[in-house]
């Protein structure tokens, strides 16, 4: 997923969230996205953490999304991936068959 931040405006693959803009505290500070993330600070490799929950209150059990610059994170992510379980043939979806199936045929 492509995100860019342009001033208070977010972009997510080139198009504009216009509901979800940046939103600052009283110091402007950002602390959130519209009611669609809220900031938790810097993760890990200097990455922004952000919670997905509409409020700050929710932030406790929220599942947890990290941003990264571009072309900063291809061993992170490929490592996240495979712990995910997206490893084996999921890893490299056009060289796998249809599973289940006898090689060159549409039987099982």
């Amino acid at each position: 997923t492509a995100i860019q931040v342009s001033g208070t405006l977010v972009y997510l693959n080139g198009l504009p969230m216009q509901a979800h803009r940046v939103e600052v505290d009283n110091e402007g500070r950002v602390v959130g996205i519209g009611r669609f993330l809220q900031l938790c600070g810097w993760g890990e490799i200097g990455a922004l953490e952000w919670c997905a929950c509409h409020e700050r209150e929710s932030m406790q059990f929220a599942p947890k999304e990290l941003w990264t610059r571009k072309g900063t994170s291809s061993d992170y992510r490929a490592e996240r991936l495979k712990l995910l379980g997206y490893a084996g043939s999921a890893a490299d979806p056009l060289s796998r068959g249809v599973e289940g199936c006898i090689p060159g045929t549409l039987a099982q």
